[in-house]
This record gives C-alpha cells, structure tokens and sequence, in this order.
C-alpha cells in the first residue's frame, strides 16, 4: 500500500477532494470510514453514484451518493477543488461486472491522464488484468479491510495537499 503524495497542478490554493465510488455489492465497510473520517478533517468527499444515486452494498446497507457518474466529470479540475484521489470500496468481481461501462471507462481514463491515484479494495488482488484499469498503471494504492483502515485513512489524510 503506497499513498503517493498528491500534487498541485496549478499554483494556486486549492483544497483536494476525493471521490468515493459506490454500486451494487460494493463493501460499506471501507466507503462509510473512508467517508466519515475525510469529511471530519475538513477534506471534500464526494459518493458517486455508478448506478443512479442509491445502491446497496454487500451487507445490504443502502448509501445515496451525492452525484451519479453522469455528474461526476464535471468534479475534474473544477472549483470544487482538485480530485486527487477515486476510491473504488469493492473487490475484483464488482470491478469486473463495471469493465464494460462505456460511460465509467471514459470518466476513469479522463482521470488518470491527470495523475489522479486509485485507491481498490484490499482483496482487489487481480486489478492488473482489468482493462477498465490500465491507464493508471502503479498509479494505485490498496485499502485494508480491516481494522488497518483508520491508519490508511489517517496516511491518505496526511498526503493530501493543503489539507490541514
């Protein structure tokens, strides 16, 4: 698990913000602390919707995101701050089922051509194999789902720039 130090792309302050995508079957576990955790520091979370604006997660708690993807696109680079990092709080079998979105492949190859770095599931073992991820290269980090969340959340926090 590497957190890479998030950089500015402009000289101006702006505050980071970090995209949390949800879906169907997605763990609550790692999306509800990756959430709660951020927004109490004061860093900008956005919930994106995959599938419209509710889903349920894998143990059946349903969370309504803040914008569907549709939305989403307009987050880059806007005023809201600069996306540093897309976390994805599933494993490789929900990550397969969205290979073949055309509107999330287009959203995620936007992203990574701006250094924005993939934060997956811990148990995300086989990301190399999807195309839907390619162009992030190394560029991904892996989230515990454990009791190791709150350290990564707190490391994730501490790269941010301009976060505290």
């Amino acid at each position: 698990m590497i957190l890479e130090q998030a950089t500015s792309k402009t000289a101006k302050k702006v505050h980071p913000s970090i995209l949390v995508m949800w879906g169907d079957k997605f763990q609550e576990w790692i999306a509800t602390n990756v959430v709660i955790q951020l927004r109490r520091k004061g860093i900008r979370v956005k919930i994106i919707g995959l599938q419209g604006r509710t889903a349920r997660g894998v143990n059946g708690l349903t969370i309504e995101a803040d914008l569907p993807l549709g939305q989403a696109q307009e987050l880059i680079g806007s005023p809201i701050g600069d996306v540093t990092h897309i976390v994805f709080p599933c494993n490789t079998d929900e990550l397969k089922r969205l290979e073949y979105d055309p509107r999330l492949r287009e959203f995620l190859a936007s992203v990574a051509k701006q250094g924005v770095q993939l934060v997956l599931g811990d148990d995300c073992t086989k990301y190399y194999s999807l195309e839907l991820l390619r162009d992030f290269g190394d560029n991904i980090a892996f989230c515990p789902n454990d009791d190791e969340i709150n350290h990564f959340v707190e490391s994730l926090a501490a790269s941010l720039p301009y976060a505290n």
